[in-house]
């Protein structure tokens, strides 16, 4: 989720937490939407080691020249947008629906995606879907697809 418009660039329902399909995800949203400039994430043992070695999110990002920010231990306030944004899906979404299979899930958080991207407003955007203040932000930043 993009920190500044709250643009959401991927809701990707894994059947596991795996590193590949992590890797997967994020490949596609950079191909996608370019890259960052930086990944905040919480501290998963996909994201960060105990040990304080790189795990493999790390090391792509670092290839990709991604900085990488981990949230502080027990701080989910750091990442407090995309809690919320976990709350109104589930809230909106997962909660209202029956899925009969990950692929049918997987399409509806497809468009309630573009839904919560292009039309939902947000109170703390002024009552404007994230788009119209993402859009702000991809002319700051040419390299990015439009």
């Amino acid at each position: 989720m993009d920190d500044y418009s709250r643009f959401c660039v991927a809701s990707q329902l894994l059947p596991l937490e795996r590193t590949e399909y992590i890797l997967d995800t994020l490949e596609k949203t950079i191909a996608t939407y370019g890259k960052p400039q930086y990944l905040m994430t919480d501290n998963g043992a996909w994201f960060v080691n105990k040990d304080k070695a790189l795990t493999r999110v790390q090391m792509f990002l670092k290839s990709q020249g991604i900085y990488h920010i981990a949230t502080g231990v027990r701080r989910p306030t750091t990442i407090g947008k995309v809690e919320r944004f976990h709350r109104t899906l589930n809230r909106e979404l997962i909660k209202r629906f029956r899925f009969k299979d990950q692929e049918e899930a997987q399409e509806a958080f497809d468009a309630y995606r573009y839904y919560y991207n292009y039309q939902r407003p947000h109170q703390a955007l002024g009552n404007l879907p994230p788009i119209c203040r993402y859009k702000l932000v991809q002319r700051q930043f040419p390299q990015l697809p439009v």
